[in-house]
């Protein structure tokens, strides 16, 4: 029997330098993810709340606030008390039916949600929370760039590793002209 000669495959150098291009990608997209959340208007970020958000009558919105619940109550107000207004851009005020959340909640930010009570453009205010405010994600870069990131990650580093793996496994290699005996 005849016995063939190995050489390195070319495929791995490519998969290498696709995987290590993904895995830049991801590391860029996660770094701006986190510059941008720091500007955005989400209880879960660093910003403040929106001064105003846009409502559609009969639409669940959820009021957040950093640290949540817990936050609330440090601050003396207690989930059943929460007072909160609405406010449109003509300056008419509407009491809000909230819906609290309990201590304990899985949801961290959030204290409350409300059924818009009128569509359009408004302020949301809660007495004794002047940081609390609408959590609305329909204008959220900094979502999309995390998913880019994850998504370049989880196809980048296997395709990385491979493509290492493999470029220092012999392949073997047909011999022209090779007969089996």
């Amino acid at each position: 029997m005849t016995q063939l000669p190995y050489q390195r495959g070319r495929r791995s150098g490519r998969a290498t330098a696709v995987g290590a291009l993904l895995i830049a990608v991801g590391a860029i997209a996660w770094v701006l993810g986190a510059v941008v959340l720091r500007g955005e208007h989400h209880a879960y970020g660093s910003g403040t709340p929106p001064r105003e958000v846009v409502l559609a009558r009969g639409s669940t919105y959820w009021l957040g606030l950093a640290g949540g619940v817990d936050q609330e109550i440090a601050r003396g107000v207690a989930p059943s008390a929460l007072r909160c207004t609405l406010t449109n851009l003509a300056g008419e005020s509407v009491r809000l039916s909230v819906t609290p959340e309990q201590r304990g909640t899985k949801a961290t930010t959030q204290i409350g949600s409300f059924v818009a009570p009128f569509s359009g453009h408004a302020h949301v205010s809660c007495a004794g929370l002047p940081n609390a405010g609408v959590d609305t994600a329909t204008s959220d870069p900094s979502g999309y760039l995390l998913v880019l990131a994850a998504i370049a990650l989880a196809i980048g580093v296997p395709l990385t590793l491979s493509g290492l793996r493999t470029r220092d496994a012999p392949r073997p290699q047909a011999a022209v002209g090779a007969h089996a005996a």
